[in-house]
């Protein structure tokens, strides 16, 4: 018995090591890219999260993106002065990266998956190059992934009211999740879990009641990116998105979605063009846009993990508990449909990419044996 326990402690150890290492390397390559490769930590909507946080602090808030990265930065910026706030969101960046993985492991382990297999998941998550690239970039990708990650896992724990608190923040940092939450809410009403889908629904209330309230007394505004979003979906297709016509037509258009569905109505064939260009702007093998062979080979990546994560669905989903079909899947159902209906560009991926990378690992061991526990 104790040689046993001996055993246990000994394998303990070189996971809890191993995992160790990876999040060492995970750190190394992501302070380097941030703070040693002069690659830009800004772009235009860097200057717009920025222009409303400044909105909120000074009492005239702006109506765009979702508030959640506008009140982070606001909040960092009562703390910090202004010319330290760009390096602490960066600090944060990284900092969510790792933790995101940690919890992601946790979550495979979880969901039953064999340890090394979880280990082999997480190593590749740390090291995959658009995950990497934008830890750089103060955007909201690395928090909505870590609140996620952080929901998903707190779902699968039986703690559900958690979960839906950290899943509609996560919708606030990333608002193609919004749908995420109510699909699983709606399993677990089919499933009949009252007391669960009650919880979940309860936290996703809670939160929604908290932001009405900062609405109410004019701290924030509703965001208002939909209707730019629905006017650069009728008027642009992915490849070239014409920022500056979309700008000029969301003041002429008074109801962006009925423009959009009569697009889909009147111009059938341009509609469908333009969604499966979209589509292949978020999967395809490669970027028509211009960036060097290294760039586009590295962004490339992506398509053969997203067809290993179909042919897992497909050919071996009898080997894939529930839990996995919906926990690992319906993130990458829901982003790939939204981003296919509006438009799609390389980082919109990112909160989906630990999945599509745990799929690919599935489903070449799959060919070796089961990657499940057996207990």
């Amino acid at each position: 018995m104790r040689g046993k326990i001996k055993i246990l402690n000994y394998f303990s150890a070189r996971i809890n090591l191993t995992i160790f290492l990876i999040l060492i390397v995970s750190t190394s390559l992501r302070i380097f890219i941030c703070f040693f490769s002069n690659l830009p930590w800004f772009n235009t909507d860097s200057y717009t999260y920025f222009n409303m946080a400044d909105g909120i602090l000074y009492g005239k808030p702006i109506s765009y993106f979702p508030n959640g990265y506008p009140l982070f930065i606001a909040l960092l910026k009562l703390i910090f002065s202004d010319a330290l706030v760009p390096t602490i969101l960066i600090i944060f960046n990284i900092i969510f990266q790792i933790l995101s993985q940690y919890l992601f492991f946790k979550l495979l382990i979880k969901l039953n998956l064999n340890k090394e297999l979880a280990l082999i998941t997480l190593f590749f998550v740390a090291i995959y190059p658009n995950q990497i690239n934008y830890t750089r970039q103060i955007l909201t990708e690395p928090i909505s992934l870590f609140l996620l990650i952080l929901s998903l896992l707190m779902y699968v724990s039986n703690k559900p009211f958690l979960s839906g608190i950290t899943g509609f923040l996560a919708a606030q940092f990333r608002p193609t999740l919004i749908f995420l939450f109510p699909l699983i809410l709606i399993h677990e009403i089919i499933s009949k879990n009252t007391k669960k889908s009650f919880l979940l629904g309860l936290g996703v209330i809670l939160c929604l009641f908290f932001f009405k309230i900062l609405e109410y007394f004019n701290l924030i505004l509703p965001p208002d990116n939909l209707k730019f979003n629905l006017i650069v979906a009728t008027y642009s297709d992915s490849f070239n998105i014409n920022w500056e016509l979309a700008r000029s037509k969301l003041s002429i258009i008074k109801n962006p979605l009925s423009v959009y569905i009569n697009h889909l109505i009147t111009n059938p064939l341009d509609f469908l063009e333009k969604r499966i260009i979209s589509l292949w702007s978020l999967w395809g093998p490669f970027s028509v846009t211009h960036r060097g062979i290294l760039e586009k080979i590295l962004i490339g990546i992506r398509f053969p993990l997203f067809m290993f994560s179909i042919a897992l669905f497909l050919l071996r989903k009898n080997l894939l508990s529930k839990n996995i079909l919906i926990i690992t899947y319906l993130p990458i159902l829901v982003i790939t449909f939204i981003h296919t209906m509006f438009f799609s560009q390389q980082r919109f991926t990112f909160v989906v990419e630990p999945f599509i990378i745990m799929h690919t690992v599935l489903y070449l061991y799959s060919f070796k044996g089961n990657f499940l526990n057996e207990n």
